[in-house]
């Protein structure tokens, strides 16, 4: 039996940590994104057997984690080597990796990856903001956040963001699939925006990929 009440507080204790999150423009939107991430961690622990000691101190450790490692050069890299090994080797880390990966809090308009980088990252701003100029500040940078394989986004978008001195980063993710047992985990690649044509390219000029993988 999983403690709902423990695992909330130690949720609400995170989220209170992360700027963006714990000071929505709705201060309302506060408790909805901690009874997500609170529900999340139950019903996955509960599914797999994990106890709620294990929940807590998996969450403990996360508080206080920072991403301070991201390589920049465009090149394909594994995001659970940004995450400290004593995250990564708690069973939690791999069974929410796809959900927190693909989680939009409060149905927030917000792209695959922000909220796993935010929420992995203490000294990170989640925005949520369409007129802030940028996704996330994670390692300490501005960055636009977008997904492996979206037809969302064309040259031109991606040549306005290298056009805006607000945004310093791309970053391009790709979630882990939904697999039991996937053959890749959740992977990146980032870059300077003014280079981002070194590192991405654009199927038929729209579907979005990593150029080292063409």
């Amino acid at each position: 039996m999983v403690d709902y009440i423990k695992v909330y507080t130690a949720t609400e204790d995170l989220v209170s940590l992360r700027e963006g999150l714990r000071n929505p423009k709705n201060a309302n939107d506060f408790y909805v994104y901690v009874s997500e991430l609170a529900g999340i961690l139950c019903g996955c622990a509960h599914q797999n057997d994990i106890d709620t000691s294990t929940v807590v101190e998996f969450m403990k450790r996360v508080q206080d984690h920072t991403i301070t490692n991201i390589i920049n050069d465009g090149s394909i890299n594994p995001i659970e080597d940004l995450i400290s090994d004593s995250i990564t080797n708690n069973p939690l880390y791999h069974i929410t990796e796809r959900k927190l990966m693909k989680q939009k809090p409060s149905s927030t308009q917000v792209g695959p990856g922000e909220l796993f980088m935010c929420f992995y990252d203490a000294n990170s701003v989640f925005s949520a903001d369409p007129t802030a100029g940028f996704d996330i500040i994670t390692d300490k940078t501005p960055t636009e956040l977008k997904s492996e394989g979206s037809n969302h986004t064309t040259p031109v978008l991606f040549d306005k963001y290298a056009a805006d001195p607000r945004v310093e980063r791309l970053m391009v993710v790709k979630a882990v699939s939904d697999s039991p047992k996937p053959r890749i985990r959740s992977q990146y690649a980032s870059i300077d925006v003014v280079n981002w044509r070194e590192a991405y390219y654009h199927r038929n000029g729209k579907r979005l990929t990593y150029k080292e993988a063409v």
